[in-house]
């Protein structure tokens, strides 16, 4: 018996650049549907990511082993075909990373249509109907409790400093001082990764720091019950040598501030991720000093 099959038409629409985006996919083939969702603020490239990412997860859902993407982006359908696309900025590098990786576990092929399909209209239709629906009144708080999604994008930094023969890194603590992690927090609408960066470094330690390096990115899930929301949270970490200790008074989110040498903020940093890219912070600065 041959495998069951699907044909996805996916598209993307975006308020502003960023601002509030939508997503819309048509469905054919062993299963038909139409999915109409918001997935917050993002690009309309962003947003075409994650509708791929949602038609894959359809598939995977549903146990579909086959599936012919098709978009009336020729760019778009050629990355996807690529493992490693260097010249992505880092918006877009993890959601393609995400993409790729879902799409292995499929048969896939890719098929460029023009933008009058009529699949890909409707589609388009959808996109534009998510974020409308998003401005709309709601009359019950369930009515998005199923299908919320959005996107977060934060940026931070491995803040450091050179004191005699050592480098020390800050690193800020909460949650009563027990949680130790490096400096971040959310881009602001029509704020740049490495404004972001140096903002938040700023107000969460009070140092001022200036860009360096691009380090990485770390992308993961997380649930917000309060609004019944899950998001994909997005974070880019910059190399940030401190220009100004103690610049200003940290504007209070954090419980701790202190400075320590790269082998005990290693030990000291709570989550997984935020070592690896500390780890990555401690190989680039060995090219320097």
């Amino acid at each position: 018996m041959p495998p069951s099959s699907i044909t996805v038409y996916v598209q993307s629409k975006a308020d502003n650049s960023p601002g509030h985006a939508g997503i819309g996919l048509i469905i054919t083939g062993s299963l038909t549907q139409e999915i109409s969702e918001y997935i917050g603020i993002a690009s309309a490239v962003q947003a075409m990511y994650q509708a791929v990412i949602q038609a894959f997860s359809f598939a995977a859902d549903h146990e579909i082993t086959t599936v012919c993407l098709c978009s009336d982006s020729a760019e778009l359908l050629k990355r996807l075909q690529q493992r490693h696309c260097p010249d992505l900025s880092i918006d877009l590098s993890s959601l393609h990373k995400r993409a790729v990786q879902s799409a292995r576990y499929h048969r896939t092929e890719y098929r460029l249509l023009p933008s009058s399909n009529p699949y890909l209209l409707r589609a388009s239709q959808l996109a534009a109907q998510a974020i409308s629906d998003q401005h709309q009144p709601q009359t019950s708080a369930s009515d998005h409790h199923d299908k919320h999604h959005a996107l977060q994008q934060s940026a931070g930094g491995v803040v450091y400093k050179r004191q005699g023969q050592h480098i020390k890194v800050c690193l800020i603590a909460k949650k009563d001082g027990q949680l130790w992690a490096l400096p971040k927090g959310r881009l602001q609408p029509g704020e740049s990764w490495e404004g972001t960066a140096v903002r938040e470094v700023l107000e969460e330690t009070g140092h001022l720091a200036t860009i360096a390096d691009y380090i990485d990115q770390i992308d993961y899930y997380f649930y917000w019950k309060d609004n019944h929301t899950l998001y994909y949270k997005l974070v880019a970490f910059f190399l940030m040598p401190v220009i100004v200790e103690n610049h200003r008074q940290p504007d209070g989110e954090a419980d701790k501030i202190a400075w320590f040498a790269l082998g005990d903020a290693l030990q000291r940093l709570h989550y997984q991720s935020e070592k690896n890219i500390l780890y990555q912070a401690q190989k680039m600065l060995k090219t320097v000093y």
